[in-house]
């Protein structure tokens, strides 16, 4: 009833301004949505999310001679773990853990572990990929090994730059469906470097006998240049001495892979100092002074790139 009455006075007063309609459909288009508030049940929104825990191994060190029970890692007081790709069965039976033991050297810790799981290849690596970081782990370096399918990711634990993890991700040899996936973990006891390792300033220019990087090839044609911009020497000079020295006793997997780089930093007095880059092992040496470990090749990556070549084979 007393909408009605409101509805006249709106025609009465807006007659003939082409306004009562639309204020009048208005009106009545909010009373029926009102009464349909009223009248109707608030819904009742469930929000589920599902969260399935990432499978980790953790990583644990044995006793000094083997007599008690190895121990869990820890890196600020935190144990240290590494992602299992779900699904995934260990081919040493139930493992839950990588245990890492003195090595012929005494300055590495080393320890391994392999999967098996039914999924491509190609998956198995992106997954670790996005999930390594997550558990600290930083600093990936994906190559093909031989094997156009095979790749092999190199981590460092952010927390504890001296353990570093290597995935060796390929078709299983045995079931073309499955993907093996070799864990090799080392943790080492770094030695300080030489003052013969490290170059000095007052380089002034840089010669380069560069090789790229190829299947197999031993006899790839080799590219000389030489660099004579000093930001650019600068760059070279000051990742090769931040390089650790590489502690390494063996080399998990192999490769097919050619190619490396041999530098010869001449400077003002000059001194010539040789250095040679060795890609598919992540290794720099100075001269004749132990090997560095260059565990992303970052080295060959920004010389490459100042040669104008892609670092590795592009995949097809």
């Amino acid at each position: 009833m007393a909408r009605d009455l409101l509805i006249r006075r709106i025609q009465k007063g807006l007659a003939g301004s082409g306004l009562a309609a639309l204020t009048i459909s208005l009106l009545l288009g909010t009373s029926i949505a009102n009464a349909k508030m009223m009248h109707s049940p608030v819904p009742i929104i469930r929000h589920t999310t599902k969260v399935s825990a990432m499978p980790v191994m953790l990583i644990k060190i044995a006793s000094e001679h083997g007599t008690a029970k190895p121990q869990p890692l820890l890196a600020g007081g935190h144990e240290i773990k590494i992602p299992v790709y779900p699904g995934s069965i260990s081919m040493q039976g139930k493992q839950d853990a990588v245990v890492v033991v003195r090595s012929s050297s005494p300055y590495l810790w080393a320890g391994s572990a392999t999967f098996v799981v039914a999924a491509p290849p190609d998956q198995v690596t992106n997954w670790f990929i996005a999930t390594m970081p997550r558990l600290g782990f930083i600093g990936a370096h994906s190559s093909h090994v031989g094997d156009p399918v095979r790749r092999r990711l190199l981590y460092h634990l952010k927390s504890m730059p001296a353990l570093t993890a290597e995935l060796d991700v390929k078709r299983s040899e045995t079931n073309p469906q499955h993907t093996d996936i070799g864990y090799w973990i080392t943790n080492s006891v770094t030695s300080q470097r030489p003052n013969s390792s490290l170059i000095r300033e007052g380089i002034q220019r840089l010669e380069v006998q560069y090789q790229p990087v190829s299947q197999g090839d031993a006899n790839a044609h080799a590219v000389t240049s030489a660099i004579t911009s000093q930001v650019h020497i600068k760059e070279l000079v000051n990742q090769i001495n931040h390089l650790p020295i590489d502690i390494r006793t063996s080399f998990y997997g192999g490769t097919a892979l050619r190619g490396g780089a041999k530098l010869r930093f001449i400077a003002t007095s000059s001194q010539v100092i040789t250095v040679h880059i060795d890609p598919q092992r992540n290794q720099v040496q100075v001269g004749n002074g132990p090997k560095l470990f260059d565990i992303t090749n970052r080295v060959w990556t920004t010389l490459s790139a100042f040669m104008g070549y892609d670092p590795y084979i592009t995949r097809q």
